[in-house]
């Protein structure tokens, strides 16, 4: 457990003095906290990544996008999958049987792709791409430690 001077959660920056727990009305990040009278005052780090892993999401354009920036994919593949078409070069991602590479085909074409789908992490560690998870989270947004 970390002391906590301020805490990024989601793109917003609370200082631990302000930050309690009306602040999390819907209970993601309460049991990552270390609380003293209300306040904030420590931050599981660990617990927090794995809480923010179940609520991280993003559209397809941005993904995309994202992974184009961060050179995942080419700029020419990135405009393909986010128009919802598969690209060719994808069919490396594709090792199972007929009906498990059509569901990776239909779940692709998502306009809203979850941090904790499974397919996000098959991609990302594919050799071709050889990302970590931490590595995932932070195209995803992550912000905290």
């Amino acid at each position: 457990m970390q002391p906590v001077s301020c805490v990024n959660i989601q793109g917003q920056q609370y200082v631990y003095a302000d930050l309690n727990i009306s602040a999390d009305p819907e209970k993601k990040w309460r049991n990552a906290w270390t609380v003293d009278a209300g306040n904030v005052v420590g931050v599981d780090w660990t617990l927090a990544r794995t809480q923010w892993r179940t609520t991280a999401q993003m559209n397809r354009a941005d993904f995309y996008n994202a992974a184009a920036n961060a050179g995942w994919i080419s700029n020419a593949d990135a405009v393909t999958a986010a128009s919802g078409k598969w690209p060719g070069s994808f069919n490396d991602f594709l090792s199972g049987t007929e009906d498990e590479n059509r569901f990776v085909q239909v779940e692709f074409t998502n306009p809203i792709y979850h941090r904790n789908h499974p397919l996000i992490d098959a991609m990302a560690s594919h050799p071709s791409i050889n990302k970590t998870p931490e590595e995932v989270d932070t195209l995803f947004g992550y912000d905290g430690q």
